[in-house]
């Protein structure tokens, strides 16, 4: 993404030529799971497997489906008090965390990848 080039000013008066994103709200619980999510994905496929899926834009096309897909279940599965032992909000977050990754690495919606 290109930088922009308008600055923004803080309180004592210090300009700065980017605002970064406010990571500091993000509440670690969020990535703490997100990550464990990834972390057990490693276990049973491998570090970084998911990224295979990724090569090009038709591997991508079908791996996103199968993301949201893979976070969809997750949704209806916890919204129906089901699996109460998975950690259904981790799932969710690994799935939000791939197809934002897709969009940032194609430069496009996911739905729109391999399209």
């Amino acid at each position: 993404m290109a930088a922009q080039n308008k600055k923004h000013r803080l309180a004592s008066g210090v300009t700065r030529s980017e605002q970064a994103p406010a990571y500091h709200l993000v509440p670690t619980s969020g990535l703490r799971r997100t990550a464990k999510r990834f972390g057990l994905g490693a276990e049973v496929h491998g570090a970084e497997n998911w990224l295979k899926g990724l090569r090009t834009e038709k591997d991508a096309r079908v791996f996103c489906e199968e993301a949201f897909n893979h976070m969809q279940e997750h949704i209806q599965k916890m919204s129906a008090g089901h699996e109460p032992e998975d950690d259904h909000l981790g799932a969710i977050g690994w799935a939000q965390s791939v197809l934002a990754h897709a969009e940032e690495l194609f430069e496009k919606p996911w739905r729109e990848i391999g399209r």
